[in-house]
């Protein structure tokens, strides 16, 4: 068996099989999403690549087609539609392919150009994912690879996004580092006490808390119920 895999590469054992280790109190600990680093068309190092199993397709925004020297001009018609949470069309640009390149693997792989801010410079989906038999893990905050010539080869994730000194609304996606999952015994205790007077709000700072809720006045201002 392989448990945890290394910062190497290795051969796979004759169970042909990868491993991740029992998640640890601190895996446990923190929402953050899965960021690796990558190399695009040769010579382009890039960060902040995520890593989103809950999508079907690679997304690059318009931002970063203009870093690697590439324009609208460059972009192929396609006749793929993206969705959004609600299931609303989202505007699209035009299809572009590059040489992508995670660990020793590369790939041409292809990416549907959004003209949105996001906060990452690609996104790879379950198109990527799939092909080249990546198996990633948000918990470990680690992914492995799983080459043709049955090596397992681990990737190293990005964490740079993480390390910043402020906080605000524009920036709290960073702080998921220190954010936890909802503790769920706390609010089951507050509602016990509070019956419907309970609230869950997510605070970019201290991540999930659970509060009195508000009732709003004749002013249109919050007022805190009194237990």
């Amino acid at each position: 068996m392989i448990a945890y895999v290394p910062k190497w590469i290795m051969k796979t054992s004759s169970w042909n099989s990868a491993f991740f280790n029992k998640p640890t109190n601190q895996m446990r600990s923190h929402l953050k999403p899965l960021f690796i680093k990558a190399e695009v068309n040769e010579d382009f190092k890039v960060n902040k690549v995520l890593i989103d199993g809950g999508a079907v397709v690679n997304l690059m925004p318009e931002s970063f087609l203009l870093k690697i020297d590439k324009s609208e001009k460059d972009l192929m018609d396609h006749n793929i539609v993206i969705t959004d949470f609600n299931g609303n069309s989202a505007k699209s640009m035009g299809i572009i392919v590059v040489k992508l390149k995670v660990g020793s693997v590369t790939r041409s792989t292809v990416f549907i150009v959004v003209p949105s801010k996001a906060n990452y410079n690609l996104l790879l989906g379950r198109e990527w994912i799939h092909t080249v038999g990546a198996i990633p893990s948000t918990v470990h905050q680690a992914m492995v690879l799983w080459r043709e010539d049955d090596y397992v080869e681990y990737i190293d994730v990005d964490d740079t996004t993480f390390k910043v000194a402020g906080i605000g609304v524009l920036n709290s996606d960073k702080m998921l580092e220190k954010m936890g999952p909802c503790n769920v015994e706390t609010f089951e205790q507050w509602k016990e006490c509070c019956g419907d007077k309970v609230k869950i709000t997510l605070c970019p700072r201290n991540g999930f808390e659970v509060n009195e809720a508000l009732n709003t006045s004749q002013d249109g201002q919050e007022v805190a119920h009194h237990a």
